[in-house]
């Protein structure tokens, strides 16, 4: 599988894919709109995702009635087949950690859609939608924490 490297600057890609969402569907565009989005992505038998979801619980708690769209989505590891059974049941389990839609993407189509090819992930948008932030894994995390809080509370 080839995967375009993600470019600063560049617009949210579509969230529509052939996965199951959980609780009801992606996040349609309308809702989206004016509001900064952080999409992550997880895969199973990850204790660094694991570590993450419950800093993506915080920043729901904190950031979440102002405006932060928090969407996940299961990526499948590279050594481990995975169905789309396996993947709802890792939605599920990483949504009680911190609850917010989550695609069972045990395609890849997200992941390939994104440019991303490890997890925990997290890309972040702006307002606008323009990509400020993304990494790979939990290092760092004080300069994801200030971003997070920068888009949330800028409104533009």
């Amino acid at each position: 599988m080839t995967y375009a490297r993600p470019r600063l600057g560049a617009g949210l890609p579509s969230l529509a894919c052939g996965a199951p969402w959980i609780p009801n569907g992606p996040p349609d565009e309308a809702s989206l709109r004016g509001h900064a989005v952080l999409v992550h992505f997880f895969s199973s038998v990850c204790p660094l995702c694991d570590e993450g979801a419950h800093r993506i619980a915080g920043w729901i708690d904190e950031f979440g009635e102002i405006g932060l769209v928090v969407v996940g989505a299961f990526q499948p590891r590279r050594d481990v087949a995975s169905t789309v059974a396996d993947a709802l049941t890792e939605c599920e389990r990483h949504r009680r950690i911190a609850p917010h839609p989550c695609a069972a993407d045990a395609s890849g189509e997200l992941s390939q859609r994104f440019g991303n090819e490890w997890w925990p992930a997290y890309f972040v948008y702006d307002a606008a939608h323009r990509l400020r932030h993304y990494q790979m894994g939990n290092e760092a995390m004080e300069r994801l924490d200030s971003v997070v809080r920068e888009c949330a509370l800028d409104r533009k």
